[in-house]
């Protein structure tokens, strides 16, 4: 192995120490780091140690700043996505709203953990729809028309999750159908569909239980965005009522070729963040004076955090007016202590090639920090030009340089690669008597990547 290759790949970790945010803790490093192909060998080395409304729907217009840096001073970058704990509301006139019925004993048992819910909460924000409430209840057919009639009426969408199979638990389509005062009955596309699915045309069978539908339901059939074709079986909706399985895996498949249902591209929801390196009880006060004089157009949320090591508490914004999300972010920056709101990156891995490919665009940088990186970048494009992804293996060992080579190769094959799935192939040599540490964040890392 050639000196030229190896201090090409070799990084001053003491600059690019941030370059991998998902590193909370580092174990201790040991010698070396490598990046390996059948045919070369490229080395790193590692030589410190360290420890129901007037709109039907709505979708979301968000504004992305993005840092290789995972925590520096900040004066005007915004990100996107919000979980909040503690809201200072105000009316979203305009904006969609939804309530989340999840139905299952098994639920309310503790035998199944509901996942769903968690997962059309994120889609539905995601598209500027406000989840208002989430109601579990048993598998009764009195419990689910009064909980639907109910949330039919109060919200834009009515989503359920569960009892929509063949066995005599399932009792959706009854309830929903008692909701609104209608009949159950054979619907002969569904009937069709189950006919030629199980083979049997018996209308008594377990099988055709989940072909009778309330009277007057309506069936969506998606798109399948990998092959473009129609999905196999439609979702059943009734009014405002979209009922979805139970199953997370059929779940997260139909409301993902359906979600266009529950948006509306009249109305554009906006989304901030910003990350604060204090407690949350010092800057309460200050919050809630932001809050109470934009309480007609944003709602800020605050959200601590005490396990982060980057800050302290998450406040976030909600809007329909741009500008006065805007304007309410500058005042919270103005009211925080200095130095204390900062850049975070939630997404280091999404971000990777954006980040890491920004470096190239300083063309008239002397830094060493930056010629090093530039150098490590270009030795790994020659890399996968020669071979192929599958001959490739990051030679890992939990370490701090060996970890910006990791993720530096990442932020490369994505490149080269952006539709690839899999994980990279990397090699651990574990000593006698790894850290614990070490062991945990090596598994984190393989995990990630």
């Amino acid at each position: 192995m050639s000196n030229k290759i190896r201090n090409s790949c070799h990084i001053s970790i003491s600059r690019f120490i941030t370059v991998a945010q998902h590193i909370q803790k580092c174990g201790r490093d040991q010698n070396y780091s490598t990046i390996t192909t059948k045919r070369s060998i490229i080395m790193a080395d590692d030589k410190t140690p360290s420890s129901t409304s007037q709109f039907d729907n709505s979708t979301v217009n968000t504004t992305t700043s993005r840092s290789i840096s995972s925590c520096s001073s900040e004066n005007s970058n915004s990100v996107r996505v919000i979980t909040t704990r503690r809201s200072y509301s105000m009316p979203m006139n305009g904006q969609s709203t939804a309530g989340i019925v999840v139905i299952g004993d098994e639920i309310l048992k503790g035998q199944t953990l509901d996942t769903n819910s968690n997962f059309i909460c994120k889609k539905l924000f995601n598209m500027g729809v406000k989840v208002q409430k989430i109601s579990v209840i048993c598998d009764s057919v009195d419990q689910i028309a009064k909980e639907v009639a109910h949330f039919s009426k109060t919200y834009s969408h009515v989503i359920t999750s569960g009892g929509v199979g063949p066995t005599h638990d399932d009792m959706t389509f009854e309830g929903v159908a008692k909701a609104f005062g209608l009949k159950t009955e054979p619907h002969p596309e569904l009937v069709q569909l189950i006919s030629d699915w199980f083979h049997t045309t018996d209308m008594n069978s377990a099988e055709m239980k989940m072909a009778k539908v309330p009277e007057t339901a309506t069936l969506h059939f998606g798109l399948d965005p990998k092959t473009q074709k129609r999905s196999k079986y439609p979702l059943v909706s009734v009014r405002n009522v979209y009922m979805f399985p139970g199953v997370p895996k059929l779940l997260e498949q139909a409301f993902t070729m359906l979600s266009h249902l529950f948006q509306n591209p009249d109305v554009e929801f906006h989304t901030d963040e910003l990350f604060v390196n204090q407690d949350e009880a010092s800057i309460a006060s200050n919050i809630s004076q932001v809050a109470d004089r934009y309480k007609e157009d944003v709602v800020i949320g605050s959200y601590p955090d005490l396990m982060n090591s980057y800050y302290k508490v998450k406040l976030t914004l909600e809007s329909l007016n741009p500008n006065a999300l805007q304007e309410a972010r500058k005042e919270l920056v103005n009211k925080m202590p200095t130095g204390t709101v900062i850049s975070y990156n939630k997404d280091p891995m999404g971000s990777a090639v954006n980040s890491v490919y920004s470096i190239l665009k300083d063309t008239n940088s002397t830094d060493h920090y930056i010629t090093c990186v530039k150098h490590a970048i270009q030795t790994l494009e020659s890399a996968l030009d020669r071979y192929p992804l599958s001959d490739i293996c990051i030679g890992f060992n939990g370490g701090k340089d060996c970890t910006v080579l990791l993720h530096l190769f990442h932020a490369v094959s994505k490149k080269k690669y952006p539709d690839f799935q899999g994980q990279l192939q990397a090699l651990y040599i574990r000593s006698r008597c790894p850290f614990p540490e070490v062991e945990k964040f090596v598994q984190i890392s393989r995990d990630s990547f």
